[in-house]
């Protein structure tokens, strides 16, 4: 990740101001609990929100908080101990947190701290650890440091062992609304609409989405939408090909597969209109009836949601799903190699 997007970069805190209200004033109290786990949807903010708190807890004992902001924002601060994936030898981010993460880190809480007072340690993210490195962090939530604060992002708390979550106070996060996301993003209310909608309340996706031109990829996928009945695959594979080799696009693309079709189903019902597509829209409904493009985004979101979690090949996965347009069925044998 660029280091300027990276949470602990990120010195304002878009929404969250009551939870982070909530842990300011915890912090004050006099039974403050040293585990906390930082519970919601991915990309909504939690990891900022820990940094945030953290540069808080770390400002109470060194008050120099220009200091604490800018060495915390390159992870450089001695008092922050960040565990998350490590970047393997040919610079992608590894799929887990490493137990060798977690010996690092329980290695400098054995030392005294750097600088008297406080310190804090993110998990970025909980369930994104191994088994081996869950077990390892165990043993420090069992005996937590003195005057150490230990704050778990959290994707999905049911993937976290039950003996974690029965050592921490547990702590809801709610996604971001509308305007908290409008007014982070660029381009006209139109574009951010489109934006806001896919990100279901997470700036993260948001922002991704930006990244990637998802409005103008979704133009793309409409007309690209005809050509399967036209028989023309060249277009179809040459679009596949560019997308498995884009890591960023390829996250989001079964999803814009699926936002183009409940579009189309939303206009047949003329419950949206959108003049820009509109002959997309006729040319698709003259193709096949409403009734086969429900069934398509149903098969669709099925074929989707287990492809984002198994191990097909990319261009074949995207190709698979293109077909399901023309044959909502033509997705199961691939569902079946994937289980």
């Amino acid at each position: 990740m660029d280091n300027q997007l990276h949470p602990r970069a990120q010195l304002q805190l878009v929404g969250h101001q009551q939870t982070f209200d909530q842990l300011s004033k915890a912090f004050t109290s006099t039974s403050f609990p040293p585990v906390w786990l930082l519970v919601g949807e991915k990309g909504i903010g939690k990891a900022t929100l820990a940094y945030c708190f953290a540069r808080l807890i770390l400002a109470s004992s060194y008050d120099n908080q220009q200091m604490i902001a800018r060495q915390t924002a390159i992870g450089a601060y001695p008092n922050l101990i960040t565990l998350e994936k490590e970047v393997d030898s040919d610079g992608k981010i590894k799929r887990e947190i490493s137990i060798d993460v977690v010996r690092n880190a329980m290695a400098t809480l054995r030392q005294s701290p750097a600088i008297p007072g406080w310190r804090v340690v993110i998990v970025d993210a909980i369930d994104e650890m191994n088994r081996n490195a869950a077990n390892a962090l165990l043993k420090i939530l069992e005996e937590p440091p003195i005057k150490t604060v230990i704050l778990l992002v959290c994707h999905a708390v049911g993937n976290v062992l039950p003996t974690i979550r029965s050592r921490c106070c547990q702590i809801p996060v709610h996604p971001l609304n509308d305007q908290e996301i409008m007014g982070i993003l660029d381009g006209s209310p139109a574009e951010k609409s489109v934006l806001i909608k896919l990100a279901r309340g997470s700036l993260g996706r948001a922002l991704n989405l930006q990244k990637i031109g998802a409005n103008t990829l979704i133009q793309e996928l409409l007309h690209l939408f005809d050509t399967i009945f036209k028989g023309d695959f060249r277009s179809i594979q040459t679009f596949a090909d560019r997308i498995s080799k884009d890591e960023d696009a390829f996250v989001y693309i079964l999803d814009l597969l699926q936002e183009c079709i409940y579009r189309l189903i939303l206009y047949a019902h003329k419950g949206e209109d959108s003049s820009k597509d509109v002959k997309a829209f006729d040319q698709l409904l003259h193709r096949r009836p409403v009734s086969h493009w429900i069934e398509v985004w149903q098969r669709l979101h099925a074929f989707s949601t287990l492809a984002k979690t198994s191990s097909l090949d990319k261009k074949h996965t995207l190709m698979a799903a293109f077909f399901i347009l023309e044959n909502p069925h033509s997705g199961d044998c691939f569902l079946k190699i994937a289980v």
